[in-house]
């Protein structure tokens, strides 16, 4: 015997995806304004669905398009602070001159 959904599936399954969908919103719009802008675009959703655990979890392998990448510098490539919390300048070795 074949059993269908229950008559509450659908009005929960709605439930479920406006939360999800006001969820996104609202970060995308902080990111939006942490950036001065008015508009939300593709890179505010990405920036606030990937800086978010849960919603980075449930949307892992979701390609968001015209979203770009988040900022990541390796730590090893920044500029290290002395104890004071100057930042100290890596000196790079000037090539030799050629003669």
């Amino acid at each position: 015997m074949h059993r269908g959904f229950g008559t509450g599936a659908p009005i929960y399954m709605a439930a479920v995806l406006e939360y999800l969908a006001a969820e996104v919103l609202e970060l995308a719009g902080n990111a939006a304004r942490d950036n001065k802008k008015s508009r939300i675009i593709p890179r505010h959703v990405l920036l606030a669905v990937r800086n978010d655990e849960e919603l980075g979890k449930l949307l892992n392998g979701v390609t968001i398009a015209h979203g770009g990448v988040l900022p990541n510098i390796n730590a090893v490539l920044l500029p290290k602070r002395t104890e004071k919390g100057n930042v100290e300048v890596a000196k790079v070795p000037k090539s030799p001159k050629k003669a």
